[in-house]
């Protein structure tokens, strides 16, 4: 566990939610790079899954994209 001065455990929030984000973009890039050259968001996000790189953040947050892409055409 963390422990140490006032203020670590804020900066430790600071350094997760870096990681975070940039995993975030990253998977959105990689998403509009795949579609750009025609795969489907779906085929994409079940072989990241696969992967050993993969994550449960990547997981879940690129079936909520996923989902958001399908609702916001529905909504057209």
């Amino acid at each position: 566990m963390l422990s140490g001065e006032v203020g670590s455990a804020t900066s430790m929030k600071l350094v997760i939610n870096m990681l975070f984000g940039t995993t975030l973009a990253g998977l959105a890039e990689t998403l509009a790079l795949g579609e750009k050259v025609g795969l489907k968001q779906e085929q994409i996000l079940e072989i990241l899954s696969l992967l050993p790189i993969s994550s449960r953040l990547i997981v879940a947050k690129g079936d909520g994209l996923f989902t958001a892409v399908l609702h916001s055409w529905d909504m057209l």
